[in-house]
């Protein structure tokens, strides 16, 4: 059987395959695509060489066949196969000197193995059955294996699925790192079940023609049966998949109904407590997309809102990112503060799915279904979509394939970059084009309706950014600042590294800051040139109070604002060490250079503590160099109480009394530092910003109404602080006329 033509054509195909696969980067090394990727390659080369094998072998005229002793041989003939491909991915793996090897070792051994175990049965059973057809019979029944999943990928409303062939696909994109869960192994486990029941029935079928099936063999079959059954029963149990029933039932079992909305949460989570805010902010973000794209839904949207983001990612595959479902009218998210965040973009598209595709609900340009969430929820922050599409550009390194961003060359590059460019693109089709021209777009992804091609439509929009769009002084900066994260393709050792990551920000997040710290340390082992792991570092080893390794952290590889960041970090340990009046030069440079406008309001806080006596300095210090929320309100409560001129005080309380959901103390206090004046332009209308969502949270539209109008005032320049309290004027004002 070794030396047949057939096998050893088999055999250089699956080298070439190996080699050709080791040549592309994320998937050519030893790791969870390479074993995906080989696991579909090796299936139908083994159901191939399965089939006719056992075909062969039945048609000779060798009376003495012994089922058992030729699959054991098949079986060996096939691990051969195996070994080429893995040695292949073994050797990129250390050329490339890989940081998954341990991982991907044991992603191989449970995707590709396990999968050509269950496609040797298969390919068996086919050949033994159907004879010279047993090949196509057995690859037909490896497509439909997979088409299945791909149907109740299309069904369900989790975004994972779990495959005989494939093994495993976990969901999100965004989320780089995919672990080797207790799941994969019992469902591959359960695989290897389904190919002992075949490998048994082909057994008991064919010394059933001799005569002689045996008693062991029927035992043997029905154990594995009942195993089966009991596992397809206990699919929800196991976590290989979960109907909308089950985690409406047993995960998020409260549901508050509106006009347009059936929103789904934990009753003991944070959104319970905040279910009616949660509530109308959904409808006012429904009447602003709807009013926008012109359309209207008659179905009920489903909104899921886990409780964090652990949860999400079980029930429905996704870590880091807020997703929704267009085809059946989903929003899947996590609610952390007033106003969500995601919401409005991914309400957009739920709506556009009312002018996509027939089947998908979405457009076949992918650069469009996320260019029109974007430039319907338009962010004003520092800078614009377009401000920053500009700065981008001009850089000159997309290499002018800015088409490439309508199809698959979206998902090449970072995210921050790819939304920003189809985010810009689409807002200025729609307002010099309008809407309808756009939606035929989106549905149809040709340019027909604009009489001129996509080349013509990109070369005008850039001719806008160039002519039109005019650029803030510090652009270089922010734009550096703003992408200076790196694609998938392009870090290295992604998914480990976003492991470290992951772990960092939760260690973080439960003020375990030595967790973290290590967490961090190790990230950024592997990708030492990932600005946001060092900047993540810095504020680990500053809570931790590491003080000499945050001193000691030097500024290689990172953008102008990171610098300035972790200076600003800095500059509080040299106060802790030196005294305030050592700091207060560094805090008055740091604040005339490109920071972001939380940081920049931190430093005018320190800066005017110039002015105060030393017991409110002291005090203020302890302040920063705490993460822990209750000790902050403690020392702001204190520092009230003692004095009651330091203003910074009220301002300070009122924000976390407002992340709490604690409106009505919220407004207490911000009310207070409105009144006495707080120093600098930009805390003002920060605390404006503040006391109005408090005022709004609490049901005090007319309040919120004149605060934001004030706001809006404030900010001459037509910044975000105007675009922000011009939509809470709106949505305060669709309250009251509700």
């Amino acid at each position: 059987m070794f030396l047949t033509k057939k096998y050893l054509v088999c055999v250089i195909l699956v080298l070439i395959f190996s080699v050709i696969l080791s040549l592309f980067p994320l998937i050519g090394v030893l790791g969870f695509e390479y074993s995906v990727f080989s696991s579909i390659f090796l299936s139908f080369i083994t159901v191939f060489i399965s089939a006719e094998s056992i075909n062969d072998s039945l048609q000779s005229s060798y009376s003495g066949f012994n089922t058992t002793d030729f699959l054991s041989k098949l079986f060996l003939l096939n691990l051969v196969l195996v070994a080429i491909n893995f040695a292949v991915g073994l050797v990129s793996s250390i050329l490339n000197k890989d940081c998954s090897l341990e991982s991907g070792i044991y992603f191989y051994l449970l995707i590709p193995l396990i999968s050509v175990v269950y496609s040797t049965a298969i390919g068996s059973f086919a050949g033994m059955i159907f004879r010279r057809r047993g090949f196509l019979i057995g690859a037909l029944i490896l497509i439909l294996t997979i088409l299945f999943s791909l149907y109740e990928l299309y069904y369900q409303s989790h975004i994972f699925f779990f495959n005989p062939i494939i093994g495993y696909f976990p969901g999100s994109v965004y989320d780089k790192f995919i672990p080797v869960s207790s799941t994969l192994i019992i469902y591959r486990f359960i695989i290897l079940a389904w190919a002992l029941f075949i490998f048994t029935l082909i057994n008991i079928l064919q010394n059933y023609k001799k005569g002689s099936p045996g008693l062991g063999s029927f035992i043997l079959l029905f154990i594995l049966l009942m195993l089966l059954i009991f596992s397809y029963q206990k699919e929800e149990n196991l976590g290989i998949r979960y109907s909308r029933d089950y985690i409406q039932n047993n995960v998020l079992t409260n549901t508050y109904e509106t006009e347009h909305f059936l929103i789904h949460y934990d009753p003991e989570s944070k959104a319970a407590k905040n279910i009616e805010l949660i509530a109308k902010d959904h409808e006012w973000r429904y009447n602003e997309v709807s009013e926008y794209l012109d359309v209207d839904i008659s179905d009920k949207i489903n909104s899921y809102i886990y409780p964090d983001t652990k949860v999400r990612k079980k029930y429905f595959g996704s870590l880091h990112a807020t997703v929704a479902n267009p085809i059946h009218g989903e929003i899947h998210q996590v609610f952390n503060s007033y106003p969500i965040g995601e919401l409005k973009h991914e309400l957009v598209h739920i709506i556009s799915s009312e002018f996509g595709s027939r089947t998908l609900k979405i457009s076949p340009k992918k650069g469009l279904i996320e260019g029109i969430a974007v430039a319907v929820d338009w962010p004003v922050n520092v800078m614009d979509k377009h401000q920053l599409s500009k700065t981008l550009i001009n850089k000159g390194n997309l290499n002018n394939n800015l088409d490439d961003f309508l199809g698959y060359g979206f998902w090449y590059y970072p995210p921050s970059i790819s939304y920003t460019l189809m985010g810009s693109y689409s807002r200025y089709l729609i307002d010099n084009f309008g809407v309808e021209k756009f939606k035929e777009y989106y549905r149809t992804g040709n340019t027909d309706e604009y009489n001129k091609s996509e080349d013509e439509l990109i070369a005008l929009w850039v001719k806008y950014l160039n002519e039109e769009i005019e650029l803030p002084d510090d652009a270089g900066k922010f734009s550096e600042y703003k992408f200076s994260d790196k694609s998938i393709f392009e870090d290295s050792c992604p998914r480990k590294t976003d492991f470290y990551i992951s772990e960092g920000y939760k260690d973080y997040a439960s003020d375990n800051f030595y967790g973290s710290t290590d967490d961090f340390e190790k990230a950024f082992k592997l990708s030492p040139q990932n600005p946001n792991i060092k900047t993540a570092l810095a504020y680990s080893y500053y809570y931790n109070k590491d003080y000499d390794k945050l001193l000691n952290l030097n500024a290689d590889g990172l953008t102008k604002i990171d610098v300035n960041i972790i200076n600003n970090l800095k500059t509080n340990v040299l106060w802790d060490k030196k005294g305030y009046e050592y700091a207060y030069p560094h805090f008055l440079k740091l604040r005339d250079s490109s920071l972001p406008n939380d940081i920049k309001r931190s430093i005018d806080l320190k800066i005017d503590l110039k002015r105060f006596n030393k017991n409110i300095k002291s005090a203020y210090k302890e302040f920063l160099l705490t993460d822990d929320t209750v000790e902050k309100i403690a020392i702001l409560e204190d520092l009230k109480q003692r004095y009651r001129s330091y203003v910074p005080a009220y301002y300070l309380l009122g924000r976390i009394y407002l992340r709490q959901g604690n409106f009505k103390r919220a407004i207490e206090n911000l009310e207070i530092s409105e009144i006495r004046r707080l120093p600098g332009k930009n805390l003002r209308m920060e605390n404006l910003k503040s006391l109005g969502v408090a005022q709004y949270s609490a049901g005090d539209y007319y309040g919120a109404i004149k605060t934001f109008n004030k706001l809006a005032r404030m900010d001459e320049d037509g910044g975000e602080f105007k675009s922000y309290a011009d939509n809470f004027i709106q949505r305060a004002n669709w309250e009251l006329g509700n």
